[in-house]
């Protein structure tokens, strides 16, 4: 419907059920028809809704709102407000009607299985599709396109992606090598000039253990010998296994911190990208995927996989 003949409309309306001191506005809202703002005496509807409605439901939706300003407040949407709207005319329903029209959303974010999701607003964090996965999931991260094409998501949306996926691997690696029982604050500090970026240090490790295997079987996966009669032949031997190293103090230390053995006591700086930060704090409780975590006068809950031990309390 044309806006002005929108505004004609309501106008009407107010002045058919003695609202004339109340103004009628547009609004930019995509997801809601309309609003009845008591303190300014406004009634505001959508504009970019207005225009896909027809005639009928433009009526509807600024009587619904009238309604709502001849009963006042305190009403909301019971049954006060609803024999009210159902005697001027409205339909007195609560929400927009299912198969109205709705404004479409310039971002679509699409997961690797199909599933699509749309936001009137530009995406500021990763996510990734809630029906394949409850929880965030790299392998079903959402791919967003604006007005159908594909676009940067910008430095902050990449590194908080890229944290979020080397928090999942430290967690995997902490399943696999962490050993079992509470680490306590009694356990000696690592040295700090041994320190090592997080994230990191892990990820090498797998890579040094598999190439000391690839260039062992390769050197040692064949070898001679001499039959009887003085023949030389080939044999295939089986692969070499090669044990894990041992893990440094460090390393069991950012396994103990990714799997949530770190005992009340402990202090720790907090890896989260955020205004938290290089924060650093004492743990007051292990929940089930998160620390508290006592950082001057707030207590933060940080997950287990975004925190690196500082030393014991």
């Amino acid at each position: 419907m044309d806006l002005v003949e929108v505004r004609r409309l309501g106008l009407e309306l107010l002045a058919e059920h003695g609202l004339r001191t109340w103004q009628f506005t547009f609004d930019n809202a995509k997801r809601r028809a309309g609003a009845c703002k008591f303190e300014a005496r406004t009634i505001s509807v959508s504009r970019h809704l207005m225009r896909l409605y027809d005639v009928d439901q433009v009526r509807d939706t600024v009587l619904h709102e009238v309604a709502h300003a001849l009963v006042g407040p305190k009403h909301g949407h019971d049954a006060v407000w609803r024999a009210r709207a159902v005697a001027i005319g409205c339909s007195g329903t609560r929400l927009v009607d299912a198969e109205a029209p709705r404004a479409p959303a310039p971002w679509r974010g699409t997961c690797p299985r199909g599933h699509s999701y749309e936001r009137h607003r530009r995406p500021t964090r990763p996510a990734s599709c809630a029906r394949c996965d409850p929880g965030f999931n790299p392998d079903f991260l959402l791919a967003w396109t604006h007005h159908g094409r594909r676009v940067p998501m910008g430095a902050r949306y990449d590194r908080e992606l890229r944290s979020l996926v080397a928090g999942r691997e430290r967690r995997r690696a902490a399943e696999i090598y962490a050993d079992q029982g509470p680490l306590g604050p009694g356990t000696p500090a690592p040295d700090a000039a041994a320190h090592e970026p997080p994230g990191t240090w892990w990820q090498q490790e797998l890579l040094d253990v598999a190439g000391r295997r690839e260039r062992v079987a390769a050197e040692d996966d064949t070898a001679w010998v001499v039959d009887e009669e003085g023949h030389r032949w080939r044999v295939e031997d089986p692969p070499v296994e090669i044990a894990d190293p041992p893990l440094t103090p460090r390393m069991r230390l950012e396994l103990a911190a990714a799997s949530g053995r770190l005992t009340p006591g402990w202090r720790v700086r907090i890896i989260a990208p955020g205004k938290y930060l290089g924060v650093e704090g004492k743990v007051v409780k292990s929940a089930r995927t998160r620390y508290h975590v006592r950082a001057g006068r707030d207590v933060l809950t940080v997950p287990f996989e975004l925190v690196e031990p500082v030393r014991p309390g």
